[in-house]
């Protein structure tokens, strides 16, 4: 049976299983650059330790092939969250110190 004028789903990460049957999935680089609103230099100068940019916590790629890789959707989420809550501790520092300088 062929339905016309349904939209197909559209699967751009890699489904796979760690050793606890949890689902991981693999974004590619395009996904990254969206989730993460980084563009593609910043983002091989965050994994590059030579780079002033350098980010030790930002999640590695994985090479799924010899000229491909992909990043584990978790990791690349966690690392998000982790940007929010330490861009929101320091807004609350610093509203903490803008108050003690006012008074």
């Amino acid at each position: 049976m062929l339905l016309i004028g349904l939209p197909r789903p559209v699967l751009t990460g890699v489904m796979m299983f760690n050793e606890k049957s949890e689902a991981l999935v693999m974004l590619r680089l395009r996904d990254v650059l969206t989730r993460t609103g980084l563009s593609r230099s910043t983002i091989y100068n965050k994994l590059n330790v030579a780079s002033r940019h350098y980010d030790a916590k930002f999640p590695k790629q994985i090479r799924v092939g010899k000229t491909s890789v992909r990043w584990i959707e978790s990791e690349i989420n966690s690392w998000v969250e982790e940007c929010v809550r330490l861009s929101r501790q320091n807004q609350w520092s610093m509203a903490g110190v803008m108050s003690a300088a006012v008074s």
